[in-house]
């Protein structure tokens, strides 16, 4: 049985209209196994609509975590006021047979005082 190699995370900006600079904390699960984690990414970043935006996990391999089963993504926003962001968000799993797993995309628009959500995935 294959197991995860790398994980992607893939921010898709829609349309971004932030009052000041921002970050998000992204994490992975796997069965409820945190598999990877991404702490205030996008603040020193140039997140403009239309922009793709990915962040991938060291090699995985040593962790022997199967790669097929239920993924859950977290998001929440770790800096920033005022933040308006309309995103597409998806995962990407290197397997270590080569396979590569892509989810469909999960639309979710950050504003005022929405500031996180979590969403699932399977494989």
């Amino acid at each position: 049985m294959p197991s995860i190699k790398t994980a992607t995370i893939i921010c898709n900006i829609v349309d971004d209209n932030k009052e000041k600079p921002g970050a998000f904390n992204a994490q992975l699960f796997h069965e409820g196994n945190l598999v990877y984690e991404r702490d205030h990414w996008g603040l020193s970043e140039d997140w403009e609509n239309d922009t793709t935006h990915r962040t991938t996990s060291s090699n995985l391999t040593h962790r022997n975590e199967p790669a097929f089963g239920g993924y859950t993504l977290k998001v929440f926003i770790d800096s920033g006021d005022n933040i308006d962001v309309n995103a597409n968000w998806s995962i990407e799993v290197m397997t270590t047979e080569g396979e590569t797993l892509v989810s469909d995309p999960y639309q979710f628009k950050f504003e005022n005082d929405v500031r996180e959500f979590q969403t699932g995935y399977a494989f």
